[in-house]
């Protein structure tokens, strides 16, 4: 069996930027502590909001689903969510699921979130 990483969250404030560390799994058994973070965070919103997740050991479709609605939340109260030092694991499964524009300054419009899986079409058997 392998090792459980609990979720760890730290946070630090520099003028009008927040950084938060994220450690462990994020994934639907721990990402209410992270929502719960959030709900708490202060009325005078920084400019910018910095995920450090470099020490995330995995990520789950729900977790990736929150940052998504976390990034519109902030860009409505015109934050920027930045993520930074992702961990392999992070940075794959961004990329499979077309995220990766979250991986950058955060100025990206979302992508529509549309299916990866290729529909073909079956072209009729042809005879010579």
């Amino acid at each position: 069996m392998g090792m459980v990483h609990e979720l760890s969250l730290t946070s630090t404030r520099e003028s009008k930027k927040t950084t938060v560390r994220i450690r462990g799994e994020l994934d639907f058994a721990s990402l209410s502590k992270l929502v719960a973070f959030f709900e708490d965070f202060p009325e005078s919103y920084p400019t910018e909001c910095q995920l450090d997740c470099s020490e995330v050991t995995f990520i789950d479709s729900e977790a990736c689903k929150f940052l998504i609605r976390l990034q519109r939340d902030l860009q409505r109260r015109n934050t920027t969510l930045i993520l930074k030092n992702c961990s392999r694991p992070v940075a794959r499964v961004f990329a499979l699921l077309g995220l990766d524009y979250l991986l950058s300054s955060g100025q990206a419009a979302p992508k529509p979130i549309t299916s990866t899986r290729r529909r073909t079409r079956r072209e009729p058997t042809r005879t010579h």
